[in-house]
């Protein structure tokens, strides 16, 4: 999945240019990522910089889709704000960190205040670096990364992270209490992040968390499931990335895992649920979202809203969505789009969206919202995922960081 990649001291190099014209107005462009040259200053451009091309453009698409409703929704569809007219000018960052900051470094250079997007966590890690020395607001799009909340003063959350999706998952098992847990992952940042969380989250209930990582360019996944065959850990935690997802599951259910082991993980997109078959249903899930959460305004609003964009609300879609609440919400207050004076809107702003009552907490910019335990069906074929118990945002919150930056 898109949630966990962390850039370290080993990661990318990103310039830390400090740009002169990063207090301008906005400026203009067409969504697809036209020219952003200077226009009137009643227009608030918002940069978009995600991974609209690559292996994870199916998630950038649905962060796109759920801001695009979002805006909508938080302006009664006017896409006005107090007089301001909002647009959202698209860029390619292709998932490569040197590219999105090239595509942060022109936003910004052109007078752009407010960057969102970023679906892979080392771009998003590049761009908060970015938004940080040059004093904009950034808000990641699907990027869980960890190292994101708290990162400075000018970054947000919109959405589930690393250390929450293990927290929910730690909700599936009464007791964890002697149970070995193995989490299959790639072995990049996105599987290690995602172990030290799976860890963070389970040790301290008894569990016992050992990683079974791979490379990411792994086609053959047999040798790995019967190494999961013969271990027989009580559960297997499943996470990855892109398409290897589908073969690793079908060898594993080849291999008999999912009859030594409960084979398990938060769930993804929904075109991945039958990537598990009819086990899928036999498993308590894990989730950020799934569009029968609950049936509150904005959700509702955001599903009809996609569908009409030939699109379905999915898992990347709130984290757009609520983002452009917040975005709305920053202008408003602020009567414009005076950085200082944007930021102090958005600390401990609580508002009704696709997942019911967030709040961005003051302390580190963390979103705190409902996690689910969800089940999953088959109806004509169909693999269709149901709430089974709503995990409060307080239980699976991190605890709050200092700003690093």
């Amino acid at each position: 999945m898109v949630r966990l990649r962390r850039l370290g001291t080993a990661g990318v190099a990103v310039g830390c240019l400090c740009l002169a014209t990063a207090c301008g107005s906005s400026s203009s462009g067409s969504s697809s990522g036209g020219s952003t040259a200077a226009s009137s200053s009643k227009t608030i451009i918002i940069g978009d910089v995600n991974s609209e091309s690559g292996p994870l453009e199916i998630y950038a698409k649905m962060f796109d889709q759920g801001l695009a409703a979002g805006l909508k929704y938080a302006t009664n569809g006017t896409m006005q704000v107090d007089g301001y007219t909002l647009q959202v000018v698209t860029k390619d960052d292709t998932g490569v960190p040197s590219v999105g900051a090239a595509a942060v470094t022109a936003l910004i250079g052109s007078g752009v205040k407010i960057i969102v997007g970023a679906t892979d966590s080392a771009t998003a890690l590049a761009e908060a670096q970015l938004a940080t020395t040059n004093h904009v607001i950034f808000i990641p799009g699907g990027a869980a990364s960890d190292e994101l909340t708290g990162y400075s003063k000018y970054v947000f959350r919109s959405g589930h992270t690393s250390y929450d999706d293990a927290a929910t998952f730690a909700q599936t098992v009464p007791s964890w209490q002697g149970k070995t847990v193995v989490v299959a992952a790639q072995d990049e940042a996105i599987g290690t992040d995602g172990l030290a969380a799976v860890k963070a989250a389970i040790t301290p209930l008894g569990g016992k968390v050992t990683g079974l990582l791979m490379p990411t360019t792994t086609t053959n996944f047999t040798p790995y499931a019967r190494q999961l065959a013969v271990q027989k850990p009580d559960v297997v935690y499943v996470q990855w990335a892109g398409t290897g997802l589908t073969p690793l599951v079908e060898a594993l259910d080849q291999q008999g895992v999912f009859k030594t082991s409960t084979v398990t993980g938060t769930l993804e997109q929904q075109s991945s649920y039958s990537s598990y078959g009819p086990q899928a249903t036999k498993i308590l899930w894990s989730a950020s979202y799934y569009p029968a959460v609950n049936t509150t305004p904005a959700n509702l609003y955001m599903i009809k809203a996609i569908q009409a964009m030939g699109g379905q609300a999915d898992i990347l879609s709130p984290n757009g969505f609520s983002a452009a609440q917040m975005i709305v919400h920053a202008i408003q207050v602020a009567k414009g789009d005076n950085v200082d004076e944007m930021i102090s809107a958005l600390n401990g702003y609580t508002f009704q969206g696709p997942w019911g009552a967030e709040t961005v907490r003051a302390a580190d910019h963390y979103l705190i919202r409902d996690g689910y335990l969800a089940k999953i069906t088959i109806d004509n074929g169909n693999y269709v995922a149901s709430n089974v118990k709503v995990i409060p945002g307080s239980a699976i919150a991190p605890p709050p960081v200092s700003f690093s930056h």
